[in-house]
């Protein structure tokens, strides 16, 4: 008896292309912090598809196709994948270290500091599924995560004021000095 020969198909990662809607002026007043600030009008580590304002979009032109499997972009079904999306001004795009402080040139003056985006999609919620491409560099397995850069200024903390606050430590006056004058 003879069986069948069973025939063996492959699938194919779907390659998502994606980028940023605003890759520049992604500024801050100092805050202690790496992070960047949402906007009113940019979510700036969400993916659109998630957020209307996130700031990690497909590329211009990119057909349902080539989007997540999700029946808001024609799919039959939600496959479940779920972006993830981390931000930081970083001291740059080399080592990618967070840095959260304000970038100043020679002359002391306020600079633009670099960005670094990492998306990726958790390869238990469908990771293993999808390609990211910056459509420029080779695609990347998208639990291994796609690096986007950007750029932004955190500029220096302000006083209540308005005036910028002044780097040196305040005296304090220790006492009131009374003089006597002979009569």
């Amino acid at each position: 008896m003879t069986l069948p020969r069973l025939h063996r198909g492959t699938i194919d990662r779907r390659v998502l292309n994606v980028g940023l809607a605003q890759n520049s002026g992604i500024d801050k007043i100092y805050d202690a912090n790496a992070t960047l600030i949402d906007t009113n009008t940019r979510h700036y580590d969400k993916f659109i598809d998630d957020d209307a304002n996130g700031n990690v979009i497909y590329a211009a032109g990119t057909t349902n196709d080539s989007k997540l499997v999700r029946t808001s972009n024609g799919a039959a079904v939600n496959d479940g994948a779920k972006m993830t999306i981390t931000a930081n001004y970083v001291n740059n795009l080399v080592s990618r270290t967070a840095d959260k402080n304000v970038a100043r040139d020679g002359g002391g003056n306020v600079t633009a500091k670099d960005i670094a985006y990492n998306v990726k999609i958790d390869a238990a919620n469908g990771g293993r599924n999808y390609r990211l491409s910056d459509g420029i560099n080779p695609a990347v397995d998208a639990e291994n995560g796609l690096n986007l850069d950007a750029a932004g200024t955190i500029s220096r903390a302000r006083s209540h004021s308005g005036l910028p606050m002044c780097r040196s430590r305040m005296i304090r006056p220790q006492s009131t000095i009374r003089r006597t004058l002979p009569p």
